[in-house]
């Protein structure tokens, strides 16, 4: 591809937030649960959404 830019979002900010640097894109949990991120290529043409689960801190996951 020749479009490296992304676009990434949290579907619910109130279980996680995200960051996006260059190429990484960081998840901070706010509160337990799933959340899904989707990230979609600048361009429109490819997608994907990654589902996150944000557990209590020292929890098994």
């Amino acid at each position: 591809a020749t479009d490296k830019t992304f676009r990434a979002v949290s579907a619910d900010p109130s279980k996680a937030t995200i960051s996006v640097k260059d190429m990484t894109i960081t998840v901070n949990g706010v509160a337990t649960g799933k959340v899904q991120i989707p990230v979609v290529s600048g361009n429109g043409q490819f997608a994907a959404v990654a589902e996150v689960t944000v557990t209590e801190a020292g929890a098994a996951g």
